[in-house]
């Protein structure tokens, strides 16, 4: 049987560059590596990989005859007949995600549709689950109907809170005057974001009436917001493929906030309660969904407890309908490649969860030099190192990130390699962000 995985990257770029040019992404193993490994265990099939741009999962085609990589701005028509020319059984969809809308996922639901239109089975979440997710209001929406905790929020339709302006007869905004009305009626702190943005970019706490104003009024506030009120308590992330998952602790920043570049993730530190309530809500969440492929879920376990028994209060934030940003540690984990995990999740087998689950631990620090971070993986204490580099980036925080994922059978032996790795660095690149990473790591387990 032919199997293809495929995956969009619609992305702009300047200057006519090459995506591959700009983009430089270093992985110990090499995704190639992996892909190799995985195509041994099954003989049986011809696996083949086609994306558009870049891919942060799938290798790079100058090194296998197996991948075809397209150019940005290629059409659905154009990827779908590549795919199609590879006479494919099954296709499976690698979704990822850019800057500065996290709609890649959508594109991939528009391939599948043309693919399916051909009598192409393919393993992609649908149109309609990703417009649900793509849009923070909309999500939001569909977790209130569907009695899912979700923090207090109200929309922001930015047309209508700045209408005055370009409208002569309008001598008094009534919109903008009832957003300042619900707005107060809020508990402070306050979280406000972009309703189509990527993870936590660009999304502003502020702990006041008075800098909620200042923000909706300013520059800042370029498109339609959502503002929720902040909920107190350990930040989760959820993996979810099929009848199993990753649960993941996420580390916050100065501001309260998870940060997709610079953090600490640790793999399930949870009583009894905490899981099986988590649990609960992940099963009535794929139901309702009714989702494909893999999904992940961004919560908060709040420091509020419920009713008389103080059963675990969780606050769902986001719904990614892709791989994401704890994927890495989802395989690491799970003891598989990415190409395992979602084949096996596209097959009719059920999926029973790995019960010999060893702790993971994954630290993100900015990019390293070349030759450190290849001394950094000659260490040997790193199971998986993955480093993205925007090579046309013009900010410090535009560069990109490093992450490096540590595994091992208990927290002990997490702690080992983690001053393992501190004292190699002393004096090196990164060392202040590692300290603040391992004091994250300390207070979480």
């Amino acid at each position: 049987m032919n199997i293809v995985f495929y995956s969009t990257y619609p992305v702009k770029q300047l200057n006519n560059s090459l995506i591959t040019d700009s983009k430089k992404l270093t992985q110990f193993p090499s995704c190639q590596n992996e892909f190799l490994e995985f195509c041994k265990k099954y003989p049986e099939h011809n696996f083949y990989c086609v994306y558009e741009g870049f891919s942060y999962f799938l290798p790079d085609e100058k090194k296998s005859p197996e991948v075809f990589v397209l150019p940005c701005g290629s059409s659905i028509e154009e990827i779908c007949n590549k795919i199609i020319s590879l006479s494919p059984s099954l296709c499976i969809a690698v979704s990822i995600w850019a800057e500065p809308f996290d709609w890649l996922c959508c594109n991939d639901a528009l391939v599948k549709e043309d693919l399916e239109r051909n009598g192409i089975k393919t393993i992609c979440n649908s149109v309609e689950l990703n417009l649900k997710c793509f849009d923070k209001y909309l999500t939001d929406s569909f977790l209130r109907q569907n009695n899912f905790l979700t923090p207090n929020s109200i929309f922001v339709n930015h047309n209508l809170y700045f209408c005055a302006g370009s409208n002569k007869t309008v001598t008094s905004n009534v919109y903008k005057n009832l957003i300042f009305s619900q707005i107060k009626k809020m508990n402070f702190p306050l979280v406000i974001k972009e309703c189509t943005g990527l993870s936590s970019l660009g999304a502003e706490v502020v702990n006041t009436f008075g800098e909620c104003k200042a923000y909706l009024n300013s520059k800042k506030n370029n498109s339609d917001r959502i503002i929720c009120e902040y909920i107190k308590g350990r930040h989760f992330g959820v993996e979810v493929y099929k009848d199993t998952f990753s649960i993941f602790e996420i580390s916050l920043n100065r501001y309260g906030i998870t940060s997709p570049k610079q953090s600490v993730k640790l793999n399930e530190t949870l009583n009894d309660d905490e899981f099986n309530s988590l649990k609960e809500i992940i099963k009535n969440l794929q139901e309702q969904l009714n989702a494909q492929n893999c999904i992940q879920i961004d919560l908060i376990l709040s420091e509020k407890k419920s009713g008389l028994n103080g059963q675990a209060l969780w606050y769902i934030l986001e719904i990614n309908p892709r791989q994401s940003g704890m994927t890495n540690c989802v395989c690491v984990e799970q003891g598989k490649s990415i190409f395992e995990l979602l084949f096996e999740n596209s097959s009719d087998k059920t999926l029973n969860e790995n019960q010999n689950k060893k702790r993971v631990l994954s630290i993100k620090l900015p990019v390293f030099s070349d030759g450190l971070l290849k001394e950094i993986n000659e260490l040997k204490l790193a199971k998986k190192i993955i480093q993205f580099e925007n090579l046309e980036a013009k900010q410090e925080r535009e560069k990109g990130w490093c992450e490096i994922i540590l595994c091992d059978e208990s927290y002990s032996k997490l702690t080992d390699k983690m001053h393992q790795l501190k004292n190699f660095l002393i004096n090196k690149e990164n060392f202040d962000e590692f300290m603040t990473a391992l004091q994250h790591f300390e207070l979480m387990h």
